[in-house]
């Protein structure tokens, strides 16, 4: 299965789930799969990693939620690994542009649900200023902090 038939099963589960999640805002490929060429073969020995971001108040994100922090699933021979955000971890381009674990996946097309646009439009205001030196210091700064 190559990459781009990889991210159309995964954007497909998340639709399809979608509205038994009502406070799905939105969903974005994380990890490997988004430094890879859409005609390359998906290795089947990986998972594909995405973010499912969630409204703040949704019991999807709380510590006591009906759901572990993490969901796994396997589809088409697929193994999904979810991980559930809160929507406030992407409140501004700067909070993306500083979190190491968010920011270079707004410089490709990992968007894989964006019903109202969201994740593109933050794409847009993070782009121009991921390479600012500034940015990669916040980054090197964040890897730090959460190394100590």
């Amino acid at each position: 299965m190559t990459v781009l038939e990889t991210k159309t099963v995964v954007r497909r589960w998340v639709a399809e789930r979608a509205g038994e999640w009502p406070e799905l805002r939105a969903a974005h490929l994380v990890g490997g799969i988004t430094a890879m060429d859409n005609n390359d073969l998906f290795p089947l020995t990986k998972d594909v990693d995405l973010h499912l971001i969630f409204d703040d108040e949704s019991p999807m994100v709380q510590q006591d939620g009906p759901l572990p922090n993490i969901l796994e699933a396997q589809v088409a021979g697929i193994a999904i690994e979810a991980g559930l955000k809160p929507v406030s971890d992407y409140a501004t381009p700067e909070a993306i542009l500083g979190n190491p674990e968010l920011a270079f996946h707004f410089t490709v097309e990992s968007s894989i649900y964006d019903p109202d646009g969201w994740l593109s439009d933050l794409s847009k205001a993070v782009i121009p200023y991921y390479a600012d030196r500034a940015w990669v210091d916040a980054r090197l700064l964040h890897e730090t902090r959460g190394q100590e």
